[in-house]
């Protein structure tokens, strides 16, 4: 097979004015050399390929793991949320304690010298302080509550996870075969070439076409 490498032709007579080629014996694709960068295609669609394994990998791994806790958070929300919203045993109840025993040692040292309901107008306003403290938190603990459990529900879609294998896969079925590029593109280059290079007066008939 003849690979020409300069070919000028008379356009009226079809006359042949100067020609190069050699012959060619092998795969049609890899006459004009084939792809130059086959084997950068090729490193590149495995190192894709490996990305794909990896991420998938590492996407099962991570359900296997993470699932079972989601799950909890998503179903049951905070652990601790009982202690938080416990008022006579829970976090604020054991924290106001300490302060409330304070107090009461402090209206027993002064015996029966207080005015009368002192002592209990003073218990009083200290169980209405810690009563709009526990509302306070028992709205942001809540909140809390039910942010954790929306948190596990977003962390439960696999979706996030699995793009990222998904688009490592889509990119290597998307590339074109490896040596298309090879023939084809030497065609194309030629007829362009062909269209660009047209040379007025190279023959007898004054117009001629040259690759």
């Amino acid at each position: 097979m003849k690979v020409y490498t300069k070919l000028v032709i008379d356009i009226e007579t079809g006359e042949r004015l100067e020609e190069h080629y050699y012959e060619y014996e092998g795969p049609v694709e890899k006459c004009c050399g084939g792809d130059a960068l086959a084997d950068t295609k090729k490193q590149a669609a495995q190192s894709q390929i490996d990305l794909n394994r990896a991420l998938s990998a590492g996407y099962t791994s991570r359900n296997a793991a993470q699932q079972p806790f989601l799950l909890s958070r998503l179903n049951g929300g905070l652990p601790f949320f009982h202690d938080l919203t416990d008022f006579s045993g829970g976090t604020l109840a054991r924290s106001t304690a300490p302060m409330r025993a304070a107090l009461n040692r402090n209206l027993a040292g002064f015996g029966d010298t207080l005015p009368s309901g002192f002592k209990e107008q003073a218990l009083s306003n200290f169980d209405a302080e810690e009563g709009r403290a526990f509302d306070d938190n028992m709205v942001r603990n809540l909140m809390a509550n039910e942010q954790t459990k929306q948190w596990a529900a977003d962390a439960l879609n696999p979706l996030g996870f699995a793009s990222g294998a998904t688009g490592a896969g889509s990119s290597v079925l998307s590339a074109p075969p490896v040596n298309a590029g090879g023939f084809g593109n030497f065609a194309a280059g030629a007829f362009s070439s062909l269209l660009s290079n047209a040379k007025a007066g190279a023959g007898p008939g004054g117009f001629a076409w040259s690759i």
